[in-house]
């Protein structure tokens, strides 16, 4: 299990993800943050290289 801290605003929810797909993403992205958008802890999360446009990446979430 890992935390991360996040600046959201909204009601408070969990969604969690196979590791293996978060982690293909994140070694592609050359910037240190990410953006995530979701609408609620069951869609899939869009995320995106706020320093490169082109790139844009979907992962489903567990359901926990």
């Amino acid at each position: 299990v890992e935390e991360i801290e996040v600046n959201y605003q909204g009601e408070e929810f969990e969604f969690g993800f196979n590791a293996v797909y978060l982690l293909e993403v994140l070694s592609v992205i050359t910037s240190t943050q990410v953006k995530l958008s979701f609408s609620d802890n069951q869609s899939s999360v869009l995320i995106q290289d706020p320093e490169n446009s082109q790139f844009l990446y979907v992962v489903m979430p567990m359901r926990l």
